[in-house]
């Protein structure tokens, strides 16, 4: 699992720090952009962040944080669209507060936490697992949720499983 990636666009690197948890994304001068820490939505559990993957076809970052049932889909396009936190009815009327889309955590609810991930070459989907664990999630990213659970034996890593499941 990686713990420091490239942006594809060579603009950014994603960087899992240990202490404090968190994800930190630098630019190309190594300045901090942002620093996400690792905490859920309610920021009340932390967790470290076991690996961060880039996906070129969506512009953005992926993170595995073993210690919460959810991964982070971090945007770093220009043009990413705003996130809205939480239930909201109709985004369109402004029903609720949204934070800015690039550099924010896009939350993947998950069934079990992962420490291992993978995506397809087109970014769409990705496989999330868990060291020591036979069961590989299957994440859809443009609906950011779990799609489907592929149970077997060994390897467990999701990079050694993607090629089994597509």
């Amino acid at each position: 699992a990686n713990a420091i990636v490239a942006s594809s666009d060579g603009r950014y690197l994603a960087i899992a720090v240990a202490s404090p948890p968190s994800l930190v994304v630098l630019d190309r001068d190594l300045r901090v952009e942002r620093k996400l820490p690792a905490l859920d939505v309610d920021g009340r559990r932390t967790s470290a962040v076991a690996a961060v993957i880039d996906l070129p076809n969506r512009s953005s970052f992926l993170a595995a944080l073993p210690g919460l049932p959810e991964a982070w889909e971090v945007s770093y396009d220009d043009a990413a669209p705003p996130i809205f936190p939480g239930l909201v009815h109709d985004y369109r009327f402004g029903e609720a507060i949204a934070v800015p889309g690039k550099l924010n955590p896009r939350r993947v609810p998950l069934e079990a936490p992962v420490d291992d991930l993978c995506a397809d070459p087109g970014g769409a989907d990705a496989l999330g697992s868990a060291h020591g664990s036979s069961r590989v999630q299957v994440l859809n990213l443009h609906v950011r949720r779990r799609i489907a659970i592929v149970d077997g034996t060994a390897p467990a890593s999701a990079s050694a499983r993607w090629a089994g499941v597509v």
